[in-house]
């Protein structure tokens, strides 16, 4: 018995550092976010994740440097398709924390 209330403790303990950790990481994210450049972002691909909606790949490059993140769509699926230019912003010191701008559309 006094096995099973220990290992409970610890499961407890594991999750709530878990959800500790994804809270950190996620304002971490945000605070580099805070001042960022911008660049263009090309969406590479659409996908439809089961009972979460729509998410778009896109790539974007820095200084020479390519990187392919995934997003969530906010806009209809109807108004983008592959190839479509957005801007990208992302942090200078870590360009790995970046969000797709789906409000600023580059058209050309």
């Amino acid at each position: 018995m006094k096995n099973n209330k220990l290992q409970f403790r610890i499961l407890i303990i594991f999750i709530i550092s878990l959800i500790a950790f994804g809270f950190w990481s996620s304002l971490k994210e945000k605070n580099e976010l805070k001042n960022p450049k911008s660049t263009v972002g090309i969406i590479t691909e659409i996908e439809e994740r089961f009972q979460r909606g729509f998410f778009v790949k896109y790539e974007f490059d820095v200084n020479g440097e390519k990187y392919t993140e995934n997003q969530k769509l906010t806009i209809k699926k109807e108004n983008i398709k592959i190839g479509d230019k957005f801007v990208v912003n992302y942090s200078e010191k870590k360009p790995e924390y970046n969000e797709l701008n789906f409000e600023k559309r580059i058209e050309e």
